[in-house]
Parts: structure tokens; sequence; C-alpha cells
């Protein structure tokens, strides 16, 4: 082989080497227009950035102001100048309820994406309340939505859209850093309908817990400013099937959906480190559960406001009745003895009820609007909901609601399908809190299989690398007198927080010597 011909196939091979890092070009769009940012988004490929330059007007009409949506079909970085120096104005038209968002983010591939750096101010209103900012419906595993200020404050109280951000489809990643001003709104309302490639979130109930991992939807260090009293909807919330991380947050409510519609209840939160600051709303909920399980601690109410920390209902058997929602019909908690091949009002356990985790995957051949009579019974099994060291304006541990007045006590049992903070814990009821010496030699079983009792060891873990609000780990009693390590958090600040998604740069400098 010759000089030139070695020197030729080096070159190829340096080409090759390097050219998935060549397609991951950065695009900058020449305005705020969004006929220019889709036209930048038009010629970039996987993998690659698109800017959207500066622009700070908040008036409406100038070329930021947004009349139909930006939709994004491969997964690429959308990154603005950062929030206050890229304003986008959203007035896509919200009146006829369908979907209308101002960026609609529609990759179904797994790969990372991240949407970044910029504001929205709200011109048209949501008077419907059934649309977002920012909707999601994507297959990533790594996605990124972060560091953006939704202003909807200067709008009826329906507010500018129903939710800032809405992810839904089979996603794990993470928001952050996200500031939502308003009257009444969802910032993030997560769904998992099409989770582990099902629908309505019946795959995400039929497979294990992933607490503690990385498979989940995070909302940490976002703020929410609500500017008039809460009026229902929780600024973060999950619902059909969702598995959500919600942490180091300010906020006013965290909540949740149960079975109420076809669609699955909320399959699992963990709530921890946030801090909760309701504006003038008396007897708030801090943590509204209606669903599934979940790690709920070291959460603190600023405001005397609140009249509970954590919440625990299901709304099939809602307050002084048990109603009938299609198509599960009712749930009134009783004992059921029969085949349990249908939901009727001798259901037990409650579908997706509080402290029920994975089940078999629902058959919903059998299915009408009315019921499901002929779908196999999921046989969920046994996953208690732990709270511990929450502090209600200086109440320090105020344990659990388990059900509001009137509900049906058999459905939510203390120390069987959820276990709250104990004082002096001896290892027989609750949850016990302290180092790990500390914790009872002897420990007690759930009786209805499953684990038990369970200790936060504070001296455990290193899965909080951000310096403050400590660490520890979660040793639960899985058999009797027998203790095992059942959940730590996942590592904090996220993983993705740590600059985004971005391909190496190739190398430079490279020198070539051919004898």
């Amino acid at each position: 082989m010759t000089k030139i011909t070695k020197a030729i196939s080096i070159a190829l091979f340096l080409s090759a080497l390097f050219g998935a890092t060549s397609k991951a070009q950065t695009i900058t769009a020449n305005s705020c227009s969004e006929s220019d940012v889709s036209s930048a988004i038009a010629k970039a490929s996987s993998g690659g950035t698109v800017v959207i330059p500066t622009c700070t007007s908040t008036a409406p009409g100038g070329s930021n102001t947004w009349t139909q949506t930006l939709t994004i079909t491969i997964p690429i970085n959308l990154i603005g100048q950062g929030i206050g120096n890229t304003v986008l104005i959203d007035d896509v038209n919200k009146s006829t309820c369908k979907p209308a968002s101002l960026i609609s983010m529609a990759s179904a591939s797994t790969a990372a994406w991240r949407i970044s750096g910029f504001t929205i101010e709200a011109e048209a209103t949501d008077t419907n309340f059934c649309t977002a900012h920012i909707a999601v419906n994507s297959g990533s595993h790594a996605f990124r939505i972060d560091h953006i200020t939704f202003n909807d404050n200067s709008f009826s109280s329906a507010g500018g859209a129903a939710d800032a951000i809405l992810p839904d489809g089979d996603l794990w990643g993470v928001i952050d850093h996200v500031n939502c001003n308003s009257a009444r709104q969802h910032c993030v309302l997560a769904h998992a309908d099409l989770w582990g490639g099902g629908k309505q979130g019946d795959v995400s109930w039929s497979q294990p817990d992933t607490m503690g991992t990385q498979e989940a939807i995070f909302m940490e260090n976002n703020t929410v400013v609500q500017t008039s009293p809460n009026t229902g909807s929780n600024p973060l919330a999950c619902e059909w099937g969702a598995r959500c991380v919600f942490r180091f947050n300010t906020v006013s409510t965290i909540g949740s959906h149960g079975p109420e519609t076809a669609n699955r209840g909320v399959r699992q939160m963990e709530v921890y480190n946030n801090t909760f600051n309701a504006t003038g709303t008396s007897g708030a909920v801090a943590i509204d559960i209606r669903s599934g399980t979940g790690m709920v601690f070291n959460n603190t109410a600023t405001t005397a406001s609140y009249g509970s920390i954590t919440n625990l209902s299901y709304y099939r058997c809602d307050l002084t009745s048990c109603i009938s929602v299609s198509p599960w019909g009712q749930c009134n908690g009783a004992t059921f003895s029969g085949n349990k091949g249908s939901w009727d009002s001798g259901e037990y356990p409650c579908l997706d009820g509080i402290g029920r985790g994975q089940g078999a995957l629902i058959n919903r051949t059998g299915c009408n609007s009315n019921a499901c009579t002929a779908a196999a019974w999921p046989n969920e099994a046994v996953d208690p909901v732990y709270e511990w060291s929450n502090n209600n304006h200086g109440n320090a541990n105020p344990g659990v609601d388990p059900y509001p007045s009137g509900d049906n006590p058999v459905q939510i049992n203390a120390n069987k399908d959820y276990y709250s903070a104990t004082a002096s814990f001896n290892g027989t009821s609750g949850v016990g809190v302290g180092t790990l010496a500390d914790r009872p030699s002897s420990c007690t079983a759930n009786p209805n299989g499953g684990p038990g009792v369970a200790y936060w060891a504070t001296d455990q873990g290193n899965w909080n690398q951000s310096g403050s609000g400590g660490q520890g780990q979660l040793f639960a009693c899985t058999a009797s007198n027998t203790w095992s390590l059942y959940y730590t958090p996942y590592t904090y600040p996220h993983p993705l927080t740590h600059g985004g998604p971005s391909a190496p740069a190739p190398p430079t400098g490279l020198t070539v010597s051919v004898q």
C-alpha cells in the first residue's frame, strides 16, 4: 500500500469514527419566529441541537408570538438563551379543547432529547382547561426539560393553559429548574399511558416497582408560585400508571389520580425533601395519594394552612358513598369471596388501591363502557406506602390522613396498606428513624403478606450529592424478625442535570505518520 493510499484509508477511518459527531450539528434559527425555528428543526438530525436566539419582548404580536404548534418528531435539543433572554408567547388557539400546545415533542425514540432555556408567556387562554404549553408524547429514556419559566398570571382563572408541561408516553427523565407562575394550573401533569408499550397505564401496573431507579419522571428543584389560592389543581401531579419522583421542589400541593376513569391510577410516587407553602387555602393537603405505593419523607409545610401533610384516599368509594366508575364499577372495600373475575361492590382489595403494586396485565377484551365483566383479576401485590420525618408547620411527624371524613376505613389500613412514623419505634408497627445501630433487632411482617414495618437509617447511603438534605436508606421487615434493605433514593441531583445530552467533540491536533 502506498503512502497516499494509507493516508486516504486513515482519513476515511477518522471520518467514519467521528461521523456521528458531525451529524449532531448545532443549527441556530434565524429568529424566534415559529417558522424560523421550524425550518431549523427540519435541517437537524437526531442528536442535533437547534438554538433559538435572543428575543425579550413580552408584548404579543411580534415575531416571537406563535399561533401554531411547533412539532418535533426526532430526538433533538431545543435550547434558548436562558430565562428572560428568549421569550416565546403562546397564542395558539386553545378554544376547541383539542391539542394546541406551543411545543409538541413527539419523538418515539428512546434516545435523549432536551428542551431548555426560555420563558413562555401565555396569550391564548385555555378556557376549557384541557391543553398544555409543552406537550410530550415520547419514548425517551433520557429526556430533560429544564430552566423554563411559565407566566400565566395575567389571564382568566383558567390560566393560560391547563398544564405548563404534560409528559406522556414511555418516559424516563427529569424536569428541573422550572418556574410556574399561575392562578390555576398544573405546572407538570405526568402520564404513563404508553409505559412499556401498553396503553391506559395497564403495562405499568403489570411491572415491578422501580422506586429508587432512573425509571421514572423526576421533578426536582422546581418552583411554583400561586398567584391566588389553590382551587383544586395540584401544581405537580401524576396519573395513568405514572411513576413519579417529586424532590427538592417548592410548591403548594402535590397530587395524583386513581382509577377514576378507564385509565389506571398512579403506579408509584416518591415524595421527599419538598417545601410546601400554600397561599390562603385553609385545610389544604400537601400530598394527595389516591393509588398505588410510595415513599413520603422529609417534607416540610411552612404555612399554617395545611390540614395534613399526606392524605391517602380512594375515590371509587369517596366521602359518604361508593361511586361507580366506568368501566370498573364501584368498590366499597368489603371482603369478596367470589370469583374475582369482575369488578363490583364486593371487590377487595380495590383495583389500584393504596398499598397495591404489580399485578397481572388486565385483559380488556370484556370491558365496555359500564364494566369489565370478563377481564382477569390482576391480583395486585401488597406494596405499602411508607411515610416518615415530615413536618407540618412545626408539628413533627404529623402522620397521614388515611381517608377523608366519611370514607370507609376498611379500604386503607395502618400497618397493612401503609406504615407511618412512630415516635417510640420498637419494631412492632409503623416506621422508625435513627442510626442503623439503633434499629431494633426484632420486627413485625405485614399481616397481608409483603413488606411490613420499616426503619429509615439516617447514617446509610450516599445518594444525595448536593451537600445538604441528608442521606438515608429504608430497611423493611420482609419476614418475621428479618430486616432487608428495601429502598435507596436515586442519585440526586439527577445525572441528566449535569449538562444534558450532547455528542462528544472530535479530537483536535491529530497527526498521522505513515511509514
